[in-house]
């Protein structure tokens, strides 16, 4: 198994469910940098006059690191073309594998792109391709008009859970191919995976939706087929991606959508087939 950092946590699996080889990376913030080796690269005078930390995790050796990622800006601003410091901090640090986010704004309640955010992604894209790095998109949320409540976040303002509207199921597929079109489209490299939510049971005001294991398995699946007819088949699924593999019965919990421990649930071979690699944030809240 290889770790690649600390934050939010991606493990692979191959499809063999008792032989699995397990890669694991992390995407976090920018700073992750002060824990890693860098690239031979100068750094901005700003980055050298802030103090510099170090932290041991553990005496025992565990693995090699060999690399690490990070999603370049906050989810709610694609452009980091206008943020050069965090272009420094994302690629002259040394980042291996870079994650940018798919946001409720990319499109409508049928599946069509607003050009003007749909070029936003690319532009962050295009500073991946030109680095030469390997990438992956992780949707935040569906556009607002595919939702049980037409609001961004996966709760309203009364605290009120917002899903995937069930008869939306087949048009967010659609529009996740549509997604790859236009990446294609402006001649980028594709990402080699995709994620279908980031933090499914997470109740938040901000970019959000809420999925239960049921809904999720039925439209990953779906996803996987409408991505192969559309000859997307290279394109890896990553899941579920909750916010720890197993912090609580109800929330938090990676492993709750595929089963719970021992991900009983991959044994519907159509699921197994659907999640290329297992996917889980890491918060470290509590022990698994």
């Amino acid at each position: 198994m290889n770790l690649f950092n600390i934050s939010h946590m991606f493990s692979g699996l191959n499809k063999n469910i008792w032989k699995r080889t397990i890669f694991t990376f992390f995407v976090t913030f920018a700073c992750v940098a002060l824990f890693l080796n860098c690239k031979n690269k100068p750094l901005a005078p700003e980055i050298i006059s802030e103090p510099i930390y170090s932290t041991t995790v553990t005496a025992t050796d565990l693995q090699t690191v060999k690399g690490f990622g990070c999603c370049p800006v906050w989810a709610g601003n694609y452009d980091i073309t206008k943020f050069p410091l965090a272009q420094q901090y994302t690629y002259d640090m040394g980042a291996t594998i870079i994650r940018h986010a798919q946001l409720p704004e990319l499109g409508d309640g049928d599946g069509d792109l607003s050009p003007e955010q749909a070029d936003l992604l690319c532009g962050a894209i295009q500073l991946t391709v030109n680095n030469h790095l390997p990438y992956i998109i992780s949707s935040w949320s569906p556009p607002a008009g595919m939702k049980t409540i037409e609001v961004t976040g996966s709760i309203d303002s009364a605290n009120n859970l917002v899903h995937l509207r069930s008869d939306k199921e087949q048009t967010l597929c659609n529009f996740v191919v549509n997604i790859m079109n236009y990446i294609k489209a402006k001649g980028l490299a594709l990402p080699f995976a995709y994620s279908l939510q980031n933090e499914s049971t997470c109740q938040t005001p901000w970019a959000g939706c809420i999925y239960d294991p049921v809904q999720y398995q039925r439209v990953v699946k779906l996803l996987r087929t409408t991505l192969d007819n559309a000859g997307y088949s290279n394109i890896m699924l990553l899941g579920p991606e909750d916010g720890g593999y197993y912090n609580n019965d109800t929330w938090s919990i990676s492993a709750l959508f595929l089963g719970g421990n021992g991900f009983s649930a991959l044994n519907d071979t159509a699921l197994n087939r659907a999640i290329g690699a297992f996917a889980s944030h890491s918060y470290d809240w509590q022990s698994p």
